[in-house]
């Protein structure tokens, strides 16, 4: 006999995520287009043709900059021991953002110039981050910031806990400091 197993609580809410998902694929290019048509009614078409192209080039310059200087970040990162947090972000949010403002459409040059542009970037970070920490959460129960707690050495501060028993004399060959003494406190971030 097999016992069913409970769905996480995330899962009710999959068909409603696909359905907005859908809906919102679908929209945006419709939106997309009632603007350029818009906008080519009001500059005219070549205008137009002309601003897009504009647009795309500077993404593409905009996209290899960045791309460049997110790699090169990445790369000091790692080589000198660091974990590759906000770097690793970068790295994979410049190509998206590149990506966004080559596509036409104004809606998403905005939103590909909001990634991609370095003042803007750290609160699409911010934003990715927090969505992927809610998805992390919601589907596999763990709590990323214990696991970012527990992976920066940095910030870690090496101790032990005690009982709250006398503390025995130092044997021979402890360490000065071992002496049972108890520190209590707190730490703040």
């Amino acid at each position: 006999m097999t016992v069913p197993t409970p769905q996480p609580s995330g899962r009710s809410a999959l068909p409603v995520r696909r359905i907005a998902t859908t809906a919102a694929l679908i929209a945006l290019p419709v939106i997309e287009i009632v603007l350029l048509v818009l906008v080519g009614n009001w500059i005219g078409i070549l205008p137009l043709l002309l601003v897009l192209l504009v647009e795309a080039g500077v993404g593409a310059w905009l996209t290899a900059r960045e791309g460049r200087r997110a790699w090169r970040s990445l790369v000091q990162g790692l080589t000198a021991g660091r974990a590759p947090g906000g770097e690793l972000a970068d790295a994979a949010l410049v190509p998206l953002g590149g990506l966004l403002l080559v596509v036409p459409g104004f809606l998403t040059d905005i939103v590909g110039a909001l990634i991609l542009l370095p003042a803007t970037r750290p609160f699409a970070r911010r934003v990715v981050g927090w969505f992927v920490d809610r998805q992390v959460r919601q589907r596999y129960g763990v709590d990323t910031g214990v696991l970012r707690a527990r992976m920066d050495r940095e910030n870690t501060i090496q101790g032990e806990t005690v009982d709250g028993r006398a503390p025995t004399p130092r044997a021979p060959g402890r360490r000065p400091g071992d002496d049972g003494e108890v520190i209590s406190g707190e730490i703040e971030r």
